[in-house]
């Protein structure tokens, strides 16, 4: 099979083709104008977008119908539309090459300039100021925590595990006796994690339970004896209940 391109403007073929055994098999799939320079300066196709944080919202347009690919970062081609969204970049200088293909046309205008672009992502503090204490109510601990940035803390009561915390978080139901609380802080955008110091240490006291005093009983009691010859005979009283002993 020969082939000889035609002109530009005048038209080109695009083929399939499929091996069957030995034998390579072509057919036309369609035949439209290639894309020549007059043709290209008759397109009219744009790009641009915005940066926030680690992303980049790509738009795009052109006046006619077609599709857009782009390439981030030399990238495989991928479809592309405007509002989509380029996210988790890293830090650094980007690019992203738009190319267009007009309905009908077999071969991509690749858009110039490409989009180039720079992300800056905020650099961690160099000195935090975090601390935190406790208040005690009974045997239940409240945590008061703060720093000069935002972030997220985990703390670890006594021998247990991290857990996340802020502040007002309580740790009731407390034993007797000493106890620790051991603080982590991680700073927004950072990876790093500070160890708060020094550890938190309270003590939680003995609980008493006092019994109330018994309210005192006034008892009225008498008693007299009257003697016949050698015998007497005792006479008693009392204005409550209860047993006598002589």
């Amino acid at each position: 099979l020969v082939w000889t391109a035609p002109a530009a403007g005048t038209g080109c073929i695009c083929f399939r083709y499929a091996f069957v055994d030995q034998f390579v098999l072509f057919w036309a799939n369609q035949t439209t104008p290639c894309i020549s320079e007059n043709l290209q300066t008759s397109i009219q196709a744009s790009s641009s977008g915005s940066i926030s944080g680690d992303s980049f919202t790509i738009s795009v347009s052109a006046n006619v119908t077609g599709e857009f690919e782009c390439s981030l970062d030399n990238g495989a081609f991928q479809t592309c539309l405007t509002g989509d969204v380029f996210t988790g970049l890293s830090a650094g200088s980007h690019s992203i090459v738009v190319q267009f293909t007009p309905d009908g046309h077999c071969q991509p205008i690749v858009l110039q300039p490409s989009l180039d672009f720079d992300i800056i992502l905020p650099s961690p503090p160099t000195t935090i100021q975090a601390r935190g204490s406790v208040s005690i109510s009974g045997n239940t601990a409240t945590l008061t925590l703060a720093a000069d940035v935002i972030g997220s803390y985990q703390c670890k009561l006594d021998d247990g595990a991290f857990q996340p915390c802020s502040s007002g978080t309580t740790f009731p139901g407390l034993s007797a006796g000493s106890h620790t609380i051991d603080v982590q802080f991680t700073p927004d955008g950072s990876t790093e994690t500070f160890t708060l110091q020094p550890t938190i240490t309270f003590t939680i006291a003995m609980m008493t339970t006092l019994l109330p005093t018994p309210t005192p009983i006034e008892i009225q009691a008498s008693g007299s004896a009257t003697v016949s010859g050698n015998a007497a005979n005792v006479t008693l009283s009392a204005d409550v209940a209860g047993a006598f002993q002589c």
